[in-house]
């Protein structure tokens, strides 16, 4: 995903231009972007010319830019497209301020993000993206990254196995051992933030951040990476400590 604009401030509005270049970028943006956010993007509408009230009117498709106040999103993941909807804020020739019209956000498309408030997290993982997207422009360190995911997950599987008391899934089980300070290292699989219910990615972003911000180390897998994983609920810890019969204390 590619960045422009103005440098973002935490607790600050700010705008910035967004072009994302993979599937990927769009999941994510389906995770950045909520309600109340405005989007200014370039689409086409079709639209009626009646040069004459004699004459049939004629249909045709012009392109025009657009600036909305998000109100909904929809995520198309098969075709990669987040599609945004909300009311225009400025009219034109041919849209009125005021009116629900909807954007499509897609691959190599450019569009401008403003937030009345950018939060840390949202700042965070922009961050992130451009440093994982320098990393693997370097496709060896790129490899390691997925080798250590893999060795890591590998553990984790060794551990249910063997050493119980020091791994936990499950969300519930999860976010208690979360509570007690035992999490060494989260492994979370992406499609727990696809998620339709926005409350429900939100707190999955909060919990990652969170365990953070408590010294562990956090994990994300894709679907092919996290195959496993997402077969074991897709949310996942390896302990500090031992928490011996943790389910039954979650219960």
């Amino acid at each position: 995903m590619k960045f422009s604009g103005e440098k973002l401030i935490p607790h600050k509005p700010g705008t910035i231009t967004i072009i994302p270049e993979k599937p990927r970028d769009i999941w994510l943006l389906f995770n950045l972007i909520v309600n109340g956010d405005i989007i200014f993007s370039s689409t086409t509408r079709k639209i009626q010319n009646s040069p004459d009230s004699s004459r049939m009117k004629n249909n045709s498709r012009i392109k025009l830019e657009l600036e909305i106040r998000i109100l909904s999103m929809k995520y198309e993941k098969d075709c990669s497209i987040l599609r945004v909807r909300g009311k225009t804020i400025k009219s034109n020739e041919h849209v009125k301020s005021g009116v629900f019209q909807t954007l499509e956000l897609e691959i190599k498309k450019k569009f401008n993000l403003t937030k009345k408030i950018w939060d840390e997290e949202t700042i965070r993982v922009l961050k992130d993206e451009s440093a994982q997207k320098k990393e693997a422009e370097h496709d060896f360190c790129s490899k390691k990254r997925v080798e250590l995911n893999m060795n890591l997950l590998e553990k984790f599987m060794n551990m249910v196995a063997t050493n119980s008391d020091r791994a936990c899934y499950g969300t519930q089980s999860v976010e208690y051992a979360h509570e007690l300070m035992a999490i060494d290292t989260l492994l979370i699989t992406e499609k727990v933030f696809e998620n339709n219910d926005f409350k429900v990615r939100k707190k999955y972003f909060e919990l990652k951040k969170s365990v953070i911000e408590a010294g562990g180390k956090v994990l994300q897998f894709n679907d092919i990476e996290g195959d496993k994983l997402a077969r074991m609920t897709g949310v996942a810890a390896i302990l500090r400590f031992p928490i011996p019969n943790l389910d039954e204390l979650v219960l």
